[in-house]
C-alpha cells in the first residue's frame, strides 16, 4: 500500500504492539560494521559487529519495488550498503528505552 515510495510516519495503522511504520517504509541504518560471517562467531545476546568496515549494516524492509514477492520488506531482513551512498529509501529510528 506504500505504491513504492515513501510515506510520512504514522500514517497506517500501529501494530499489536503500538508501533509505527516497521515493514517496509524505509530500510534503517544501524550502528555496526557489516562482517559477512561475524554473527557466526559472534556473542549471542548484543552482538556489536566488527570494529571497523567498509560496509554498514541496514536492516528492515523497505518500499522499493524488489522482484522476489516482498522478501524483503520483512521487518527481520538484513542487508549493507555504504554509508557514504545512502539512498532515499535508507533511514533511521529513534528509540528511547525506558
Amino acid at each position: 500500500n506504500s505504491y513504492h515510495k515513501m510515506q510520512p510516519v504514522a500514517e497506517k495503522k500501529p501494530n499489536p504492539w503500538g508501533l509505527y511504520d516497521i515493514a517496509g517504509n524505509a530500510q534503517e541504518w544501524c550502528n555496526d560494521w557489516h562482517g559477512a560471517d561475524y554473527y557466526a562467531k559472534s556473542p549471542e545476546h548484543s552482538p556489536k559487529g566488527p570494529d571497523s568496515g567498509e560496509l554498514r549494516v541496514l536492516r528492515g524492509g523497505s518500499c522499493y519495488p524488489y522482484q522476489d514477492g516482498g522478501v524483503h520488506m520483512r521487518s527481520a531482513n538484513r542487508s549493507c550498503y555504504l554509508p557514504q551512498n545512502p539512498r532515499e529509501t535508507f533511514s533511521f529510528r529513534c528509540v528511547i528505552f525506558r
